[in-house]
């Protein structure tokens, strides 16, 4: 797959993450293989969501990706060639003057929460890039199934725009720590 398809993948994907959070109202916690299928040299998307399980506490998030993301890869990796991935979920920002003390960046978790974003990781071979969306929820509606959701805008960060080389935790760096 050239690096010109990987990129249309890599668009298709970042356009169906603000249409789910526009029509859903929030985003669940996912992994995205993007990949060829070793069938028919197709590109292919693959969305593997992560259960709220995973994602309580450092303990079963460092369990998550140390033992069942590794598992998970053996198995896509028997249908497909994996050729990036890409991690996406909602988080809270806290922000911190530039001249923090080391003080204060221990006690980050007592920062005030300043707004509510998406982040999204993807990694290649070559490439890493972080990309983030300030959500703007703007009032709510009742969905498809009768139920109440968030009317949701994103809004790309662009003040974030070059943290990528710099952004670190246990999700990033996938494409290596699994072996892609």
């Amino acid at each position: 797959m050239s690096q010109k398809t990987l990129d249309v993948l890599k668009e298709d994907y970042l356009k169906h993450i603000q249409r789910f959070m526009s029509e859903a109202g929030n985003l669940f916690p996912h992994l995205t293989v993007f990949a060829e299928s070793k069938e028919d040299n197709k590109p292919s998307i693959i969305h593997v969501p992560i259960p709220d399980d995973f994602l309580n506490d450092d303990e079963s998030k460092d369990l998550f990706i140390d033992e069942i993301a590794p598992d998970m890869m053996i198995e896509i990796k028997k249908k497909f060639y994996p050729l990036g991935i890409a991690w996406a979920s909602e988080a809270w920002v806290r922000t911190m003057d530039k001249n923090a003390t080391e003080d204060d960046l221990k006690n980050y978790r007592d920062l005030p929460i300043k707004k509510e974003v998406v982040i999204v990781t993807i990694e290649s071979k070559d490439q890493q890039q972080c990309i983030v969306y300030d959500i703007i929820r703007k009032g709510m509606k009742v969905n498809d199934e009768g139920d109440l959701s968030d009317i949701v805008e994103l809004v790309e960060d662009i003040n974030l725009k070059d943290m990528s080389p710099s952004t670190t935790g246990r999700f990033v760096g996938l494409y290596k720590k699994l072996n892609l």
